[in-house]
């Protein structure tokens, strides 16, 4: 579709949702005799969805591409003279470049003059901001996303205004691509985009636990930094569950990545998030859109009435993640997983089976025993055995190397490979998710300045051990003081358990 026949269909939409519903039909077809395919997709719109505005101004920016400034007329293009806030500072932000725009406003690259840090900021549309509404989901995309302290979401630093009143968001600067730019350059492997989804779930569950749901997850909106850490960005269509902002009825989003109920306008929840989350894992392990229309309205249709070709998926996609993909794009509310939590159990438990189909050391029985309430609960970690020339490796942190001799030198005699480290420094650059498949450590540690004692040094290593590798496995064992009071803490930042006896933590068995 052309963007003039484009801007003619958006304008007889418009028209026609002010008039009476009685009186449309012979005003589509008064309006539209020369063009009997506009009539169809015209009159399909109508029925579509409600929220026809916002819906537009979402597919426009979709369909056509950045190029297309619409609401974005206040950054001009290159043909249209300098962009008159390059060079400019706005609070003590020297703005650098212009790196983007979206459904919500530009983006640009700046220079925080005060800590000498690289940010982005985004401004509010001149249309949007004009527009009481609009404004105000403005400003809740920011306070939404600035209480989520995540490392697979975008950090936002500050809520600003310029001197005329123009509001602003500070947001953390990565070096990397969108997913987007990822799908675009070619095919993903199984393994990579396996991560990449994971990341994307862990961002939600973290999102959908505190009552936010996203509702334009989509490649453009995954940023992949050059560490393959991924971040989702934009929450500019993000509510808190229990708000009404939008408005029953509004269709919001970007069609080819709209749930069903999403589409037809109704009220929507984390599992909308989920099913684009499904749309993703699709698109990059098939090469191809479950979904593939060549119109909105076609889109829409597919996406409530078909299923997608699963046979599209490569033969090399273990059943697991298969079946964690069709559980997903379920158009039944019931079967799909609940919300981003559900999701990322379901990408874990397939990437922990027996399979193993991502490890490139196939390693043995490693058994980890934690004591619970005086029983011994044995959770397997790697089930499949040990071919020649290959071990299992553990790296091993602990400030005092003393602490565990005895142990270490048990899983030696067992054949297990121990990496030790003394710090979280020497830790995370020992780290090789190739080669350790398990990171035993300590809570506190006497590492600080002068070694003072760091009471969450194991936190901190597990958030920058996460962050390079974002299904890293981790024990903690630490004290029965520490236990009681991180154990939930640490398994909900990721850890695999909290134990207090190093003597019973291990056991290597069946090699």
């Amino acid at each position: 579709m052309t963007p003039t026949r484009w801007d003619r269909l958006e304008v007889l939409l418009e028209r026609a949702r002010e008039i009476p519903t009685a009186e449309r039909q012979a005003f589509v077809t008064r309006e539209t005799s020369d063009d009997p395919s506009l009539r169809t997709e015209l009159l399909a719109l109508l029925e579509a969805t409600q929220g026809a505005a916002e819906y537009f101004s979402q597919l426009r920016d979709e369909l056509l591409g950045s190029a297309m400034t619409g609401i974005l007329r206040e950054a001009p293009a290159a043909a249209e003279g300098p962009d008159p806030w390059i060079g400019r500072t706005v609070s003590h932000y020297q703005i650098r470049e212009r790196i983007g725009g979206g459904g919500m406003g530009v983006v640009y690259r700046a220079t925080d003059a005060r800590l000498g840090r690289e940010v982005a900021l985004k401004f509010i549309a001149p249309e949007i901001r004009r527009e009481p509404l609009a404004q105000q989901r403005f400003l809740q995309e920011a306070r939404a996303a600035s209480t989520l302290d995540h490392p697979n979401i975008c950090t936002i630093h500050e809520i600003a205004e310029t001197d005329d009143g123009r509001p602003f968001i500070v947001m953390a600067a990565y070096e990397g691509e969108t997913l987007r730019a990822r799908i675009e350059r070619g095919p993903l492997s199984v393994a990579e985009a396996v991560d990449i989804a994971t990341q994307i779930a862990q961002a939600l569950a973290a999102a959908h636990e505190r009552g936010i749901v996203h509702r334009d997850v989509k490649p453009d909106n995954v940023f992949v930094t050059r560490d393959r850490v991924v971040k989702l960005l934009d929450f500019g269509l993000a509510r808190v569950a229990d708000a009404r902002m939008s408005g029953t009825g509004t269709v919001a989003g970007t069609v080819s990545y709209m749930s069903p109920e999403q589409a037809r306008g109704q009220p929507t929840d984390e599992r909308s998030d989920v099913w684009a989350v499904g749309v993703i894992m699709f698109e990059m392990l098939a090469g191809a859109r479950p979904f593939p229309g060549s119109s909105p309205a076609e889109v829409i249709d597919l996406i409530q009435s078909r299923d997608p070709e699963f046979s599209a998926l490569p033969p090399e996609v273990p059943p697991e993640i298969s079946a964690t993909v069709r559980r997903a794009l379920s158009k039944d509310l019931g079967t799909r997983f609940a919300n981003g939590r559900e999701l990322l159990g379901a990408l874990r438990s397939a990437k922990t089976g027996p399979a193993r189909w991502w490890s490139r050391a196939r390693i043995g029985a490693v058994v980890l025993v934690v004591v619970a309430g005086g029983a011994a609960v044995a959770i397997s970690l790697f089930e499949r055995k040990v071919p020649p020339g290959s071990v299992a490796h553990i790296l091993w942190v602990d400030d005092n190397p003393e602490n565990n001799t005895a142990v270490i030198q048990q899983l030696r005699d067992r054949g297990v490979e121990v990496t030790s480290a003394l710090s979280t420094d020497e830790a995370v650059e020992r780290y090789d998710p190739a080669v350790h498949q398990l990171v035993v450590s300590d809570m506190g540690r006497y590492e600080g300045v002068d070694k003072s004692y760091l009471e969450r040094a194991g936190f901190t290593l597990l958030a920058r051990l996460r962050a390079r590798r974002s299904d890293v496995r981790l024990v903690f064992c630490t004290s029965a003081r520490a236990v009681t009071s991180y154990r939930a803490e640490a398994i909900s930042a990721g850890a695999l358990d909290v134990v207090e006896d190093c003597a019973r933590v291990l056991q290597v068995m069946g090699f």
